[in-house]
């Protein structure tokens, strides 16, 4: 640009020093500056530009931005604590600002230095677009490229093609930062996020994504465009948060990821018992921006308060605090004691709070859903709280959800389904329901499975994306989509680096096709990274039983042993019990010369599948339990017993392809494998699994026009 003459410099320093002497006031802008200036708006407006060629609110927000790195690379303050400080309001807004003019993030300003990170030129207010590209921009744009290029992919697999790409009103949330003295006060930041973010849930007309969706971001640098691509959002909404005595503040920005503008930003105070009117007006303010119709009904769900009581709010968020916490890491209990703690305090101040009994309801579905499946009483404590929280509100998307899930576990499935439906009318957003639809129909219409499991994907990222990728592996392995399977198993672990993930999906593929040996070296690896590894699906699946079983099917007696041993021992020490798979064990004991310990397993094995079938279990409703029972009667040569169970399992109408691979080689039924109604079962089995397979990939052509090869 061309040179400033002195006149000018002198124009823009003291315009400089205005700026700066108001760099804590957030309204400070164009007006207040001409004010200062003692200048209209349109003759400062035209002074500038003719000196920098930038706006007068570029102009401030540059001479805000250069402040910012002097602070970064002078100081010890944070990043947050730097956008503040030069009067951004915003962590999200203030990183991807100061990315897009000085080429390079806040937080590598502060690593890197001033020398690495190029001094500006204190007369240089050329328009951030005209900045010359640095290395390390060019370092994080080929990052950012295969960043992209992966999300891509994944986008492809996880989208719903029926329903079209969701884009114009979608958004997600970032964790709220605690700005006051008090860091042990972050959960109150925690619960106002999640608050706006659950009355948005509300509403139809939006697609909102879960909680701990944006986690990862917290405390960390923001490029709104760059996360907006890679969650394919159109919105994204920050906020900080503080309480002072009795006085509250909240400060929200809505940015618009196509170019990363702030859209629209409004501070708020009051007094901390007006809170859930606040977070009320928030969420409907912000469908309002975003064009989004609310109807009545969503309208009276977000302005009715969910409790009475500020002192049992305040116990309900300590224990989301600490239920987040567990799911972090679940083989550490003490935070959802903590968590269950925090809700009865919370029932004990206010006995009618519908969301503390829905969250008591989680915190018991995670401390018995590894109990006893053939227990009559199985999860009656989680679907009488959940029952609870709608006696109080019977709005209470979440407690339905949980009741879809009761049900299904005990076999009622078209319960089930109308509960996770209720969910959804309340709460479309609400992606643990239709991750629970997903599982409902992966054992009986895997077409149905995949797409709900679609719709739960879309809405949800990180760990909870993960999981939810590993479940549809099982639906498309289930229903013989290999390649399909595999490609989902390199994208989730090009995407989240969990190698233990990858190596026991590919140990359950190969089980899947009946390649037996290859899935226990599969295991192996994972094995060998984390011995100790338990992922809960419908049941707990975890490596140790895994390499049991597969070794077991590959007739490698003494080391499926000595697996299932191990299982054993670590089964105990987690006081955890297992009603599926105990003839396995029982098997293994034989073949080994350990015959009252296999006749221990198998009578184990045989009481719980007479329990499954009594109580209608899933177990029962799916055959599995009639199978089961079978393959011990024909192992210790009850014959009639065996064939009378295989006659009801062989009236299964959906059959997975691990199950035909399982029967053809299922060494329980040797002393059957010659007889003629035994090869017509397997038959059967088989031929079923044929139609249902190729009805399916019918089904996933519609779905996938141009995709092949299934």
């Amino acid at each position: 640009m061309d040179l400033v003459s002195p006149k000018d410099e002198l124009f823009l320093n003291r315009i400089t020093d205005i700026i700066r002497s108001n760099l804590s006031n957030e309204q400070f802008g164009v007006s207040q500056l001409a004010d200062e200036m003692g200048m209209s708006r349109s003759n400062l407006y035209r002074k500038i530009k003719s000196i920098t060629k930038v706006s007068v609110s570029q102009f401030i927000s540059q001479v805000r931005l250069k402040y910012a790195k002097e602070l970064l690379q002078n100081t010890e303050l944070t990043v947050a604590e730097v956008a503040f400080e030069s009067g951004f309001h915003s962590v999200t807004y203030f990183s991807t600002c100061f990315h897009h003019f000085f080429g390079f993030s806040p937080r590598e300003s502060a690593e890197i230095g001033p020398t690495e990170s190029g001094a500006e030129n204190s007369n240089s207010y050329a328009h951030p677009s005209t900045k010359p590209l640095r290395g390390k921009l060019i370092k994080w744009s080929v990052i950012l490229i295969a960043l992209v290029t992966s999300v891509l992919l994944l986008s492809h697999y996880m989208r719903s093609p029926s329903k079209g790409e969701i884009l114009e009103k979608s958004i997600g949330v970032f964790p709220f930062t605690y700005i006051g003295h008090d860091k042990e006060k972050q959960y109150l930041s925690d619960g106002m996020m999640e608050a706006i973010l659950h009355n948005l849930s509300k509403i139809k007309d939006l697609k909102v994504m879960s909680k701990y969706s944006l986690e990862k971001y917290r405390d960390k640098d923001r490029d709104a465009i760059a996360i907006g691509k890679e969650m394919n959002l159109t919105y994204l909404l920050g906020g900080s948060f503080q309480l002072e005595g009795s006085n509250m503040k909240l400060i929200v920005q809505l940015i618009k990821t196509s170019d990363g503008s702030q859209v629209w930003s409004k501070q708020y105070s009051g007094e901390i018992k007006e809170i859930f009117s606040l977070q009320s007006s928030v969420a409907q303010k912000i469908a309002v921006e975003l064009n989004a119709a609310i109807e009545p009904e969503e309208k009276r769900l977000i302005e009715k308060p969910p409790t009475f009581s500020l002192t049992a709010y305040e116990f309900y968020l300590r224990g989301r605090e600490e239920y987040y916490k567990y799911s972090l890491d679940n083989k550490n209990i003490a935070p959802l004691n903590k968590a269950e703690e925090y809700y009865r305090n919370a029932i004990a101040h206010d006995p009618g709070y519908a969301k503390a009994y829905v969250g008591l309801a989680e915190v018991y579905k995670e401390k018995f859903q590894r109990g006893k499946y053939s227990n009559v009483h199985f999860l009656d404590s989680v679907r009488i709280l959940a029952d609870s929280a709608l006696i109080f509100e019977d709005k209470t998307a979440e407690a339905y959800a949980i009741k879809g899930m009761y049900y299904w576990y005990r076999g009622k499935r078209k319960q089930s389904l109308k509960e996770y439906n209720k969910a959804l009318d309340l709460d479309p957003n609400l992606w643990e329901a239709y991750r629970g639809k997903g599982v409902l129909f992966i054992d009986s219409d895997p077409v149905k499975s995949i797409e709900n499991y679609q719709e739960a994907a879309s809405r949800v990222h990180g760990t909870d994306l993960k999981f939810i990728m590993r479940e549809m592996i099982v639906a498309y392995g289930g229903a013989g989509f290999i390649k399909k399977t595999v490609k989902y198993n390199e994208e989730t672990l090009r995407l989240f680096g969990d190698s233990i993930l990858y190596f026991s999906c590919m140990g359950a593929l190969e089980g899947v096709e009946g390649n037996f040996t290859t899935a226990a070296q599969w295991y192996q690896k994972a094995y060998e990274k984390d011995s100790t590894y338990i992922y809960f699906f419908w049941s707990a699946f975890d490596i140790l039983y895994s390499l049991g079983y597969n070794l077991s099917l590959a007739g490698n007696d003494t080391e499926s042993l000595y697996y299932f041993r191990k299982w054993l021992n670590s089964a105990d020490k987690r006081e955890e019990t297992k009603d599926n798979g105990l003839h396995r064990i029982g098997y293994a004991f034989w073949q080994n010369g350990f015959r009252d310990e296999a006749q221990y397993y198998f009578d184990l094995q045989l009481e719980i599948c007479d329990k499954l079938i009594a109580s209608k279990s899933i177990w029962a409703q799916n055959y599995y339990s009639y199978y089961d029972r079978a393959a011990v009667n024909a192992f210790l040569g009850n014959k009639e017993k065996a064939y009378h169970d295989l006659r009801i399992f062989d009236q299964k109408k959906y059959v997975p392809l691990w199950l035909v691979n399982l029967i053809k080689n299922d060494p329980l039924f040797d002393n059957l494998r010659g007889a003629p109604e035994f090869l017509e079962i397997v038959n059967n089995v088989e031929a079923k699994y044929q139609k249902g397979h190729e009805k399916n990939a019918e089904k996933l052509a519609r779905l996938y026009k141009n995709e092949p090869n299934l």
